[in-house]
């Protein structure tokens, strides 16, 4: 069976805040930095990079919520960059 772990150690996006009909009505935030340093397993590099994006993008998210505060938007982060290194496995 292949597989491995990849430990990442941070991630950076952008943000932007779209309204229920798809709007942007907040200014973009830019390379929204968070610091990581988690551990995430696949079968496959590729499985184990989704699995932290997904992680990376929630802290940026959370990141920014105060930007939100009080009015309903959507953030969407774009231009994700996750900085990491293969722990072991993936041959």
């Amino acid at each position: 069976m292949a597989g491995g772990v990849i430990h990442v150690r941070a991630a950076s996006g952008d943000v932007i805040f779209l309204s229920a009909a798809g709007k942007e009505i907040l200014e973009p935030s830019k390379g929204v930095k968070v610091s990581l340093d988690e551990d995430f397993a696949g079968e496959t590099l590729e499985d184990a990079l989704q699995e932290a994006k997904k992680y990376a993008i929630g802290g940026i998210k959370q990141k920014v919520q105060q930007k939100t505060r009080g009015v309903l938007v959507k953030p969407v982060v774009r231009n994700l960059d996750v900085k990491y290194t293969v722990k072991y496995g993936f041959s």
